[in-house]
């Protein structure tokens, strides 16, 4: 009866597995022949039966291959030999590459837990998910940075635009105005004409201007809590008019001592923009500031040829 070549027991043929390359018979076993019914079973199916090999031929074979080195190569001194000789090779047929193929499965599935494919395959679908959602929020996220980047183009545009608008209806404003001229200093009186007071000043500055060359005239609110109530009049036609600041007791003796000035009316917006340029032209030394035809002018001193010219807050911050 024949023995198995790695136990030396009695081998029964039908449970048992010949060498291609020995001819010894072994069991189908981990420890004789290092495989299992599963392995018998592939090795039918493939017709490969009859090339498989234990592993001690297997093992012979790659210590055959190993041992094999050139004997006249010194590495540390990186010298060589020419080789006269021819060199043998060994090759490994496609029954040696998959008799090792086996084993060296058979091994790694001996170390592996039994539920290794199906935590791995779980492993593998959740990196899938992570990597499709991360795809999906690099998307989302260059989609929302377009779109961001739309919405401030969008919000610059609308600030021209409003920018635009201001100007033109305080340009409007301002037009509605040219020829308006504002009194501020004189205190209200009972029963008071504010056509003698404008004939009167008009007389203390040496003007021709008579209440009759006017459309109208009245006296506005004042925007500081308490303040004296400045005087508007409407004239048929002015033309940039200079009119110094003077004495009340100039215009009328009977008035409270004070001082008034008189200048054109301009628009809220305008004249906070005025009042603005001002501040800030004197603090960095410009000393001429006046208005010409909705336009803010603005000069450093008397040599310079250099005229700013202001219409918003935008050209006040050039300064």
């Amino acid at each position: 009866m024949a023995t198995c070549g790695k136990c030396k027991q009695i081998v029964n043929r039908n449970k048992s597995i010949q060498c291609s390359a020995c001819t010894h018979i072994f069991h189908i076993a981990i420890t004789c022949s290092n495989t299992e019914l599963e392995d018998i079973t592939y090795l039918k199916n493939e017709h490969k039966l009859k090339e498989w090999k234990c592993p001690d031929c297997i093992a012979n074979r790659r210590k055959s291959i190993a041992d094999f080195q050139p004997k006249n190569v010194d590495l540390e001194n990186e010298s060589y030999t020419t080789i006269s000789e021819p060199i043998a090779t060994t090759s490994l047929s496609p029954a040696d590459l998959e008799a090792i193929g086996l084993v060296v499965m058979s091994k790694i599935n001996s170390v592996l837990p039994p539920n290794f494919k199906t935590e791995f395959n779980d492993l593998k679908k959740a990196v899938e998910f992570i990597s499709d959602e991360y795809d999906n929020f690099k998307q989302e996220l260059h989609e929302n940075k377009q779109e961001v980047q739309e919405l401030k183009n969008e919000l610059k545009n609308q600030k021209t635009e409003n920018s635009n608008l201001k100007n033109e209806i305080i340009s409007l404003q301002n037009y509605s105005r040219r020829d308006n001229i504002v009194i501020q200093g004189i205190n209200v009186t009972p029963n008071e004409a504010v056509s003698a007071i404008f004939n009167e000043m008009s007389a203390a500055i040496g003007s021709t201007l008579k209440f009759e060359n006017l459309s109208t005239a009245h006296r506005i609110p004042s925007r500081a809590n308490g303040a004296i109530k400045p005087i508007v009049f409407k004239t048929a036609s002015l033309q940039e008019p200079q009119y110094p600041g003077i004495s009340t007791k100039r215009i009328n003796k009977n008035l409270p001592e004070g001082r008034v000035q008189v200048h054109q009316q301009l628009a809220p917006g305008f004249a906070a923009l005025l009042a603005r340029t001002k501040r800030l032209a004197r603090d960095k030394g410009y000393r001429f500031i006046w208005v010409r035809e909705d336009k803010i002018l603005v000069k450093r001193d008397e040599s310079s040829m250099n005229i700013i010219v202001i219409r918003s807050d935008q050209d006040v911050n050039k300064l």
